[in-house]
């Protein structure tokens, strides 16, 4: 038997042409939308229910190459396959089973701890952004609005410190570049409240790819980290912590 709190990466090959007839069909990804990471939210809680793996990352073939067409989400769980699979068997409609290939939902059991002083490459394609009442804002454009008289921080240098922050205690960060960033507009809709249908609104988010170097500060703290990813927007496709040998 596995520990109730064993953490599992699941690996799902999908099709994008069947994740788009989704979407129309559940009026979820508009034409001015350039991020699927809501669709992508949608169609994993359609399929698997309250068990929907997340944090995930959606990554799109390398390339244009028509003999790989489809695209893959990594995800982190604390349900086997076998669970996921039997909610899915059992609930999902055929339309929302045939996003993904049949047969291809992975599964490998990550380790139950990573040993204090251990050294890790990671990254993360986060959606760094502070609340402040119930507006959110870009945290670069945050410390620009509040730099006073003197020089303003450079965007990675803002991201720098709110990744700190986020990373309370479990790890320390070191090396740590910004990839590639953007703006990314996305599609959501409201909690409706009572009879009230749930509206739709357009977002705008920052996208940023960290990399870098990792050392394990606190076991416990890390693995949790790990599932629980960075910062906000976990559920839409940002925050996960993908983990590669130290350079």
């Amino acid at each position: 038997m596995t520990a109730p709190n064993t953490l599992y990466m699941t690996q799902i090959r999908i099709k994008p042409e069947a994740l788009m007839a989704f979407a129309r069909d559940h009026d979820h990804h508009k034409p001015h939308d350039d991020d699927l990471g809501y669709t992508a939210h949608a169609w994993l809680a359609a399929m698997f229910g309250q068990l929907a793996p997340a944090p995930f990352r959606i990554f799109p073939p390398k390339g244009r190459s028509a003999a790989h067409p489809s695209w893959k989400i990594l995800a982190y769980t604390t349900s086997p396959m076998d669970t996921l699979m039997e909610h899915a068997s059992m609930y999902a409609t055929p339309t929302t089973m045939a996003v993904t290939e049949a047969g291809y939902i992975a599964q490998k059991t990550m380790p139950g701890i990573i040993p204090k002083g251990k050294e890790v490459a990671f990254e993360s394609m986060v959606c760094p952004v502070t609340r402040v009442g119930a507006a959110e804002k870009d945290v670069y454009l945050r410390r620009v609005e509040t730099s006073g008289e003197g020089p303003p921080p450079s965007r990675l240098e803002a991201y720098l410190q709110w990744l700190h922050g986020r990373l309370e205690g479990a790890a320390t960060m070191k090396n740590v570049s910004l990839q590639s960033f953007r703006l990314a507009r996305m599609t959501r809709k409201n909690h409706p409240g009572g009879d009230e249908p749930r509206a739709a609104k357009s977002l705008v988010f920052p996208q940023a790819v960290l990399s870098g170097q990792l050392r394990v500060e606190n076991e416990a703290a890390f693995m949790r980290l790990l599932a629980r990813g960075l910062g906000r927007h976990r559920a839409f496709g940002y925050g996960m912590i993908l983990l590669r040998p130290p350079r």
